[in-house]
């Protein structure tokens, strides 16, 4: 167990290479409870997220689910969250454990002026993410009957619990919501189905092998979500949210995956060199992959320095004073 953003949370359980492997060949579980949820509800709360995030949420039918930023006046990352609306007026959303407090202080004043009603539900329900390619039958097993939604980014309600086809591992499966008070129950069900328990390492290593960012690494206060690599956030034809006109700017680096052709995990931090040896850019999340058995990880490049186009680049990452080869790829390192 380890402390993560105020919370004590396993890394893992039988051990990161098993878990991951279960989560990309069967069925993985994860507690996640962790993370922030809220509910926003009444006045002109699909006015005031589309104030907050750069899509036009009125486009966005009930039972349906969108992944988004919201943005500092600079164009930086407040935080990314996802969505899920519920009704007209009536949004649950799920956002970073570890800006809970900060995300509850920045939208106060919007939700405020919209008439919108915050209920924060983190303390009251459990988050349990069941993800892989056997995630199906492990929930009709565990829960004979139990309705779950039948496409990406979509969500039903069933019997006190919100259950989502989201998740945070490259991988098919569903969150699912419910009091705390089912939790354990739900839990067992699912491990007795034939989930195999996962732990934070193996969140991570999934989660880079997938491309998707973690805040405070590829998104910050100061990285945006063009240059941190989801560009896709930001519809060109919505208008009126904060940080619109700093997006305007090109941004000077880009996000790219880094796969090791040779020794050495990439860490946060370590440098990316041209083969040559000048420094291009950083890299912001590493780990080894089970799947790929080798290092991978993601990294800022500066555009014009490093001159990645999208196609495959050599380079090279300085691991401890030393340099090892490897190279620059679109992401996602790894495709279900």
């Amino acid at each position: 167990m380890v402390p993560f953003a105020g919370w004590e949370m396993p890394v893992q359980y039988t051990g990161v290479k098993a878990e991951h492997t279960a989560v990309r060949t069967t069925c993985g579980l994860f507690d996640v409870s962790h993370m922030g949820t809220v509910l926003l509800q009444g006045g002109r709360a699909t006015e005031a997220l589309e104030r907050l995030t750069p899509w036009p949420m009125s486009k966005l039918k009930p039972g349906r689910a969108r992944y988004t930023v919201m943005l500092n006046e600079a164009g930086g990352t407040v935080d990314d969250l996802i969505v899920y609306r519920r009704g007209n007026e009536d949004w649950f959303v799920i956002w970073n454990a570890a800006n809970h407090q900060k995300n509850l202080d920045w939208t106060a004043p919007i939700l405020t002026e919209y008439g919108v009603t915050l209920e924060d539900l983190t303390s009251d329900t459990a988050l349990i993410a069941l993800q892989g390619p056997d995630w199906h039958s492990v929930w009709e097993q565990a829960l004979p009957g139990a309705a779950f939604p039948d496409k990406r980014f979509t969500f039903t309600e069933h019997d006190g619990m919100l259950i989502a086809r989201t998740g945070y591992t490259g991988e098919d499966g569903v969150e699912i919501w419910c009091p705390n008070a089912r939790a354990i129950e739900l839990w067992d069900r699912l491990i007795d189905a034939g989930a195999t328990p996962c732990g934070l390492g193996a969140r991570d290593s999934l989660r880079i092998e997938a491309g998707l960012p973690l805040y405070g690494h590829e998104l910050s206060d100061e990285i945006g979500p063009i240059e941190g690599g989801v560009g896709f956030v930001v519809h060109k034809d919505h208008h009126g949210y904060i940080g619109e006109m700093a997006l305007q700017r090109d941004p000077r680096r880009c996000l790219a995956g880094v796969r090791m052709t040779g020794r050495g995990v990439p860490r946060e931090g370590y440098p990316v060199l041209t083969p040559d040896g000048e420094t291009i850019g950083a890299v912001t999340s590493g780990s080894y992959s089970p799947i790929l058995d080798t290092g991978i990880g993601l990294a800022l490049v500066d555009r014009k320095k490093s001159g990645y186009d999208g196609t495959s680049q050599a380079v090279a990452v300085e691991i401890r004073g030393r340099s090892f080869d490897a190279e620059l790829v679109v992401p996602p390192l790894h495709k279900n």
